[in-house]
């Protein structure tokens, strides 16, 4: 049975990227199995790669917090106070097993489950441990994974999120069709067929962060828009956070292959339906000039059209593209665009991607490569140069 049978690609890409999730769904429909197949795949996978070692327990690799059995004090540490050796007082604490594993074994889950059964104080801890991925004073490793789960926020006994608690999670609606469940039910339900996110997936997060400022640039009022009915705040909903998050999600969703199903349902859970159905409405219908054909003859295929969203998400584009694919020749050429787009009256845009193209710069330097500077643009960009260092003195 492939994944799509009863989970989808979504919750794959997501957790992949680092973003906490949180899974929703009634009780009784299997999140927490469902999850722990997932986490079965990743568990062999870091054993056959030698990452970990190969008799490590997958309740080591993915322990499971039920919230709704636990006290604050289980999941950060119980504090206990002590003499120094001046004889000040002091608080430590005795740190959960799970933490010093996962910090050991350097990848794994942390899987937060029944996370709105939980009382308002041990919900703090958790995200507490989820926002600052820290326990006591163990700070978890990048490869630790965090998932939570609970019961749908209408199922009575729940605690609801905050609208600041919800918007720090990727939000899942897990939900098996019956003629998935029912094949399961008879045959069996196997692991599901999960793919690993290509190493280079970050290096499409700038094309994505500059499509989603074209979109926001054309609807600047859901760039943040919190919930005003507490029936909505433990929901997905935009703010900067959160489209920073859906870059992220689906710069792993291009790079994984994913369909515009799966890309719709990663951009909904990061920023909710109203501004994530129109954001990739935006995205499919933007008729994009491509990057690489603007770089192969700058003066002559440039043509910017007259929407300033649109301006901002082509030169993004490119920019994005020379960063993925960064030569000399390249890297000059963006400069020739930038000034070809000053040129066409877009120089507001074209500043804003100059700055980028200095972070490039940067970034190639701290590698040990040094990038040819852009004379031929100098008068167009002479300040921004010169305040990073790149050109001559400001005020000479």
């Amino acid at each position: 049975m492939a994944i799509e049978h009863f989970l989808t690609q979504a919750p794959i890409i997501a957790m992949q990227t680092g973003w906490p999730s949180l899974w929703l769904a009634d009780p009784g429909t299997g999140k927490t199995q469902s999850f722990y197949s997932v986490a079965r795949f990743f568990h062999a996978d870091a054993i056959e790669a030698g990452r970990i070692p190969a008799d490590t327990p997958l309740h080591h690799y993915a322990p499971d917090l039920v919230l709704s059995h636990y006290d604050p004090s289980d999941i950060g540490g119980i504090p206990w106070m002590a003499k120094d050796e001046n004889g000040n007082t002091i608080q430590h604490r005795a740190l959960p097993d799970y933490a010093k594993i996962l910090a050991e074994l350097g990848e794994g889950f942390v899987f937060c489950d029944e996370m709105l059964t939980a009382t308002p104080s041990t919900q703090g801890a958790a995200l507490k441990l989820i926002n600052e991925r820290k326990v006591g004073d163990i700070q978890l490793p990048d490869g630790v994974k965090i998932v939570a789960a609970a019961n749908n926020t209408n199922v009575a006994g729940n605690f609801d999120l905050t609208a600041a608690a919800s918007n720090r999670f990727w939000h899942y609606n897990f939900n098996i069709d019956f003629e998935s469940w029912s094949s399961g039910f008879m045959g069996g339900f196997p692991d599901p067929e999960v793919k690993l996110l290509p190493e280079d997936w970050k290096t499409y997060v700038p094309e994505l962060r500059a499509l989603l400022v074209g979109f926001l640039r054309s609807k600047p009022d859901v760039l943040h828009v919190m919930p005003e009915e507490d029936s909505e705040q433990g929901h997905a909903w935009p703010s900067r956070r959160t489209w920073d998050m859906a870059a992220d999600l689906l710069a792993a969703a291009k790079a994984y292959g994913a369909g515009e199903d799966v890309k719709a349902e990663l951009l909904i859970g990061a920023v909710g339906e109203g501004a994530g159905y129109e954001a990739l409405t935006y995205i499919q219908n933007i008729d994009l000039q491509d990057p690489e054909e603007i770089l192969a003859e700058p003066a002559e295929n440039l043509k910017l059209p007259d929407r300033g969203d649109q301006k901002f998400a082509i030169l993004g584009s490119m920019t994005a593209a020379v960063e993925r694919n960064l030569t000399d020749e390249r890297w000059t050429k963006a400069w020739d665009i930038l000034g070809e787009a000053v040129n066409q009256d877009a120089t507001d845009v074209a500043v804003v991607q100059a700055r980028t193209l200095v972070e490039v710069f940067f970034k190639a330097k701290a590698d040990g490569r040094t990038l040819p500077p852009p004379h031929d643009q100098l008068n167009n960009f002479t300040e921004i140069l010169q305040a990073a260092g790149l050109y001559g003195k400001k005020g000479q």
